[in-house]
């Protein structure tokens, strides 16, 4: 089992991607390999999402809508992870245009972190509260 890496101090840190679906985290002094790959879980200074997606009500009780005005078709991948970095929702060829609904219903209380990408990467992360 890998271990869990914590950072005593908020800021950005390089990632590097390595074969096998591993990632290797710099922070300053050392090198980490995380051999479980790599699940961005903050969007401190992410400049390259687009705007114009909605994603309400936030919080949720019941379902999460996610509205876009796109102005290009590529296929589009909506994946929701837990606090412990487990992916708890994936869809793939969503089409935000139409607008996508998901379910929440069955979801323990807490706090999600929802990632929207397409071919030419990550378009929006959005945290997301869910309260039963």
């Amino acid at each position: 089992m890998g271990k869990l890496l914590c950072f005593s101090q908020s800021g950005i840190y390089p990632v590097a991607k390595a074969p096998r679906n591993r990632c290797i985290i710099h922070d300053g002094a050392d090198s980490f390999v995380n051999s479980l790959g790599c699940i961005v879980l903050s969007t401190n200074n992410y400049n390259k999402q687009v705007s114009g997606i909605r994603i309400y009500p936030n919080p949720t009780y019941n379902n999460i809508e996610i509205v876009a005005n796109l102005q290009f078709n590529d296929p589009t991948t909506i994946t929701i992870y837990n606090v412990l970095g487990e992916k708890v929702y994936r869809l793939e060829q969503a089409d935000l245009n139409m607008g996508v609904t998901v379910n929440t219903k069955l979801w323990t209380t807490g706090v999600f972190m929802l990632v929207i990408q397409n071919n030419a990467g990550i378009l929006k992360t959005e945290k997301i509260s869910v309260c039963q």
